[in-house]
């Protein structure tokens, strides 16, 4: 399974390193460059565009009926 995560604001971080400690392949998404660059420093996947992200994962979609 891999979780893609769009946001390493505060809330973000912490939750990715949750999952990453809990070792869960997570990809990554932030406008801002600066905290993707430093994810990468510490042990992360990114995604520099949300369809790079979405490209990533492997994703089923259902449907309620």
């Amino acid at each position: 399974m891999k979780i893609g995560l769009i946001g390493l604001g505060s809330m973000g971080y912490s939750l990715v390193l949750y999952i990453l400690d809990n070792k869960i392949s997570v990809v990554v998404f932030d406008r801002n460059s600066d905290k993707i660059d430093f994810f990468i420093i510490e042990r992360g996947e990114v995604a520099y565009s949300l369809e790079e992200l979405v490209a990533n994962l492997n994703l089923r979609m259902l449907k309620a009926t």
